[in-house]
């Protein structure tokens, strides 16, 4: 019934599931093991509305294709209308400004100041500021403080 069942019309498959009806209604051990397979093909098959859609995988493929393409476009546009880097971000300014602090001997306990021949900068002071700020957000501290 299985290979049948879709080029059956409406009205042979009604037919079909009626003498099945009946057919469930005596005992299931009288029932051949073709009967009980006709009947449950019929009951829960993939056919009707439970019938598998095919999708097209072309569609699929030129649909993400596209969704990406415009997700790229976008951030290409966000990235070019967007500010430029701050000047103050620069290695060179931070070096500047590592030497202006030298030179007023600004924080002579922890800053670039410091004694005992420790030479620190404002490089590796933004890197503990933002470690403080992430640990601050997600309650831990980064591998970076653990280990210093």
């Amino acid at each position: 019934i299985e290979a049948s069942w879709k080029s059956l019309t409406p009205t042979e498959q009604e037919q079909t599931f009626k003498h099945l009806e009946e057919l469930q209604k005596k005992d299931w051990k009288e029932l051949s093991l073709d009967e009980k397979k006709a009947a449950y093909y019929v009951a829960f098959g993939p056919h009707g509305p439970r019938e598998p859609i095919q999708a097209d995988g072309g569609k699929t493929l030129m649909g993400v294709t596209a969704a990406v393409a415009v997700a790229g476009l976008i951030f290409y546009m966000v990235r070019k209308g967007g500010k430029e880097t701050p000047a103050t971000l620069t290695r060179e300014w931070q070096e500047a400004t590592d030497e202006r602090l030298r030179e007023q001997r600004s924080d002579p306990f922890t800053g670039v100041s410091a004694k005992n021949g420790a030479v620190r900068t404002t490089l590796p002071l933004l890197a503990r500021i933002s470690s403080h700020l992430i640990s601050d957000s997600y309650g831990h501290a980064p591998q970076s403080q653990v280990a210093a």
